[in-house]
């Protein structure tokens, strides 16, 4: 049995390496001719888990990125519910003061409901209600706790910047890459 010489064995491995680099560069070619054709600015991020394979289009740009805030406090209120800091069956009572214009349906309610906080995250995910979203905000520590939580969880990316509410000045801030790829050091309090 003859051993592979060392000079092909180089070469064989150069031919895999360039075969693996060209997959990638052709899926992000082709990423960036169909985000070329959305009328907007966009950003793509995606990683094969099996064979870690990566495609990236702007994803280290930051982005406002909007309703995406919406599933860290969700995972947030979950964390707290789970260690018996927050009752999803608490009842939150709407009142003039917490409507918010934009998304979704509490705004169109009589004042004074009292949905339960199970209610205003569904209503948070499923219409992207604003209303609900900021008393969620509120629920799992506020603007800054957030982001706290968000920068312990290894996620320093994301997070709200500026101030006030997702409706009242405040925006989530993201970079695409840096959010989508971030795991947790350890799961946060």
């Amino acid at each position: 049995m003859t051993r592979p010489r060392p000079a092909c064995l180089a070469i064989a491995l150069l031919t895999l390496a360039a075969s693996s680099a060209s997959a990638q560069s052709t899926l992000t070619r082709w990423i960036e001719a169909e985000t070329a054709r959305v009328p907007a600015r966009t950003a793509v991020y995606v990683k094969h888990l099996g064979t870690g394979e990566e495609a990236a289009v702007r994803a280290a740009e930051p982005f406002n990125s909007m309703s995406v805030i919406k599933m860290p406090i969700m995972v947030r209120a979950f964390l707290l519910a789970e260690q018996g800091r927050l009752s999803l069956d608490e009842r939150v009572t709407i009142t003039r003061a917490e409507l918010r214009d934009g998304t979704g349906v509490l705004q169109y309610h009589d004042l004074g409901i009292q949905p339960t906080v199970r209610d205003l995250i569904t209503e948070m995910i499923i219409t992207s209600d604003n209303t609900a979203t900021d008393l969620m905000t509120l629920k799992v520590g506020g603007v800054a706790e957030l982001n706290r939580w968000l920068a312990e969880a290894g996620i320093p990316a994301c997070g709200w910047s500026g101030a006030g509410s997702s409706t009242a000045g405040g925006s989530w801030r993201s970079s695409t890459r840096p959010c989508a790829t971030s795991r947790p050091r350890r799961r946060p309090a």
